[in-house]
């Protein structure tokens, strides 16, 4: 008899084994495109997706951080600036309204014109205010007395009614530029109530020439500039014979420092 094929021994023997016969794997791509070896694929791709979208959110929150940041600070420095120049401005007005007051204001002051000491007179020294400024000066007092004193006697800087230190008042509501106001300075005696004038006598003439007395004249003078500052000003002057110029070392030294002016702008 001839032989049998090959195969047939073959799927012969497989039977008789008890084995399936071998089944062909085939491979290839699921429905939808997931790979069957890798099912978690698509998964990976969402998880980047998320990861990429974080990123950017905390760059625009940085550059919004960053953003707020330079708007605060720039806003600072604005207010800062605004409040400097405001500062600075407002001293300027004040500097510059100082020097106007000071440039424009009203100056009153006294002036002690010429006279003779005469003996069997009162001793009467004609005077006058004037406003040396460049706009009017308001209600201007002013109290001026003289008298006769010792060499070694200080003056007394009193204008009180009933104090025994009588004085001569002048006022003014109003007074123009270079205008003047004329009063007399009269020599009260010394410690008076009733303001009794001095008559020189030959012999107070003499004591004056030689130094053993002097003539002192002194006042205070107040008003108001056009701006409703309030000013002052005090005097003192001290009259000697012509060659005792270098004597009455203290009363001199005292009557100069009654000499003095307000501050007031």
């Amino acid at each position: 008899m001839a032989d049998e094929p090959n195969g047939r021994e073959n799927q012969q023997s497989a039977e008789d084994d008890g084995k399936d016969p071998e089944v062909p794997v085939i491979r290839g791509s699921l429905a939808g495109g997931a790979d069957a070896d890798n099912p978690h694929k698509e998964t990976d791709g969402s998880s980047n997706y998320a990861e990429r979208t974080k990123k950017f959110l905390k760059m625009v929150w940085s550059v919004v951080r960053t953003l707020s940041f330079w708007t605060a600070a720039a806003t600072v420095t604005i207010a800062v600036t605004t409040i400097i120049y405001t500062v600075y401005s407002g001293r300027q007005w004040d500097v510059a309204r100082e020097g106007l007051s000071l440039n424009q204001r009203a100056w009153v002051s006294p002036v002690r014109d010429q006279f003779r000491l005469t003996a069997g007179s009162e001793i009467i020294i004609p005077s006058h205010m004037v406003n040396t400024g460049k706009t009017p000066a308001k209600h201007i007092e002013g109290w001026f007395t003289a008298t006769v004193l010792k060499r070694d006697e200080v003056p007394d800087f009193i204008y009180t009614p009933g104090t025994g230190h009588p004085a001569v008042k002048a006022e003014a509501r109003f007074v123009w530029p270079e205008e003047k106001i004329p009063f007399q300075m009269i020599a009260f005696k010394h410690g008076t109530q009733t303001g009794e004038h001095i008559i020189l006598t030959k012999e107070m003439l003499g004591e004056w020439d030689r130094g053993e007395s002097y003539l002192v004249m002194h006042g205070k003078i107040t008003y108001d500039d056009v701006f409703d500052v309030h000013h002052w000003i005090t005097f003192c002057d001290i009259f000697l014979a012509d060659h005792l110029r270098s004597g009455l070392l203290n009363p001199a030294q005292v009557c100069a420092r009654y000499n003095d002016m307000d501050k007031n702008k």
